[in-house]
Parts: C-alpha cells; structure tokens; sequence
C-alpha cells in the first residue's frame, strides 16, 4: 500500500473522479486489513465524509467517530487507530475506562496534557532520575560496566523503541510494546519501562492507558541440558 498511501490533491475536476476511484479502493484495501472485532465504515454528511470504527463494546456493537475523514491520509490514520481499538479492547478491563482512553487516544480531546515534551526528554528525565539514585547502597555511576547494563536491560533498550522526536503519546508506545511478545518477560519488562517513563512525566492519559494491561508471565523458555 506503499503508493496509495500518499495524499491525493484534487486540483481540477477532470481529476476528481479518478481520484476519488483510488480513494474508494484504499478504504476498501483498508477494510480488509482491520484488525478482528473492529471495522471501518463511511459515514456522509452533506459536506464531507467521514470515517467511523465499528466494534463490540460490552455486550453491544457501537459505531464511534475517530476524527478521520475520507481522504488518503484519513483512511491510513483510521486503520492505525482501529488497531490501537483492537489492542485497547484487550487490555482495557471497563468500558468506562475505555471510553475514556478512547476520547483521549483517539479522539485526542487531551492531547496537551504533558505540555508537548518529546519522548526524547521524556527518557533524559527518567535518565536523570536514575543516575541519581542509588543501587544496593551505592550511588550509581555512568562508568561502572554493571551499572550501565542494568540501565539499558531495565529502560534503554525498550526506550530505544521510542521515536525521540515525536510528542509522548500512546499510540507510539503500544506500537513500541506490540513488537514483544504478549506473556513474555520480555514483554512484562517493556511495560514496565514504558510505566515508569509515564509516571515520571505525569501523563496521566499514558498512565492510564497502560493501567491495566496485562503484563503476567504465560509463556516460558524451556530449560535445556537442566542436569548438565
């Protein structure tokens, strides 16, 4: 979807039809790849159209706006957010709770909350705060080999999953935890790190986002040569 992906101007009217036929047939493309349980649909209105996500909510299916119109970009900015409605879905234990993560994340009512810091201060804050600490009675130091591993096994290399430049938000950090493994320490540890990055900052729509997902080890490496 690499060429369809970019944006289509419509400078003149002979062009209008032949762009809109590729517009059509992306939000087709689109629909196909949506995650199980959640959908797109168009929604006219006598100006513009718009997209909505389509999911079951409880014991209901509800059909929601998520700020997308019909376009190129607003097709491709719907089936990223379907995703993080699918992923949400999953991990979000109460439909209040949802709901609320949904106007933040998605509908982006609260987009300010941590006054605009990068993820890249967001991680020198948490750097900060690490080096500054202490580790079993001793001050932690830059140059000690063990100290730096423990920063990069606990913090760096998850942060390194991060775009730097980018505003903190949750999308970006979901992208970064589903490339772990769901029931893998692994994963456990990412999310710890991505917590930890949250609450250092005060995002609270980030923190609330990543309450309650769940982080419990189910899936174990197999111990080899155990008696060796």
């Amino acid at each position: 979807m690499g060429e369809n992906s970019k944006s289509v101007t419509v400078s003149i009217w002979a062009d209008y039809l032949i762009g809109y036929e590729r517009i059509l047939g992306y939000f087709k493309q689109a629909q196909k790849e949506c995650p199980q349980g959640v959908g797109l649909k168009k929604d006219r209105k006598p100006s513009e159209t718009h997209i909505t996500l389509q999911f079951k909510l409880g014991d209901k299916r509800v059909i929601k706006s998520c700020g997308c119109n019909l376009t190129m970009q607003g097709i491709t900015d719907a089936l990223r957010k379907a995703h993080l409605v699918a992923s949400a879905l999953e991990s979000l234990s109460s439909e209040t709770q949802f709901l609320g993560w949904y106007d933040d994340v998605i509908l982006e009512k609260n987009v300010v909350k941590n006054d605009l810091m990068t993820f890249g201060e967001a991680i020198a804050k948490v750097e900060e705060k690490y080096w500054s600490g202490v580790s079993q009675g001793q001050s932690r130091d830059r140059d000690n080999p063990s100290h730096a591993r423990t920063w990069l096994s606990t913090y760096g290399n998850f942060f390194k999953l991060l775009p730097r430049e980018r505003i903190v938000n949750i999308e970006d950090i979901f992208r970064a935890l589903e490339t772990k493994e769901r029931g893998t320490k692994t994963y456990g540890e990412c999310l710890y790190a991505f917590k930890k990055l949250a609450t250092t900052v005060k995002d609270e729509s980030v923190c609330l986002g990543l309450e309650d997902i769940d982080h419990v080890q189910t899936k174990f490496l197999k111990k080899q040569n155990a008696e060796l």
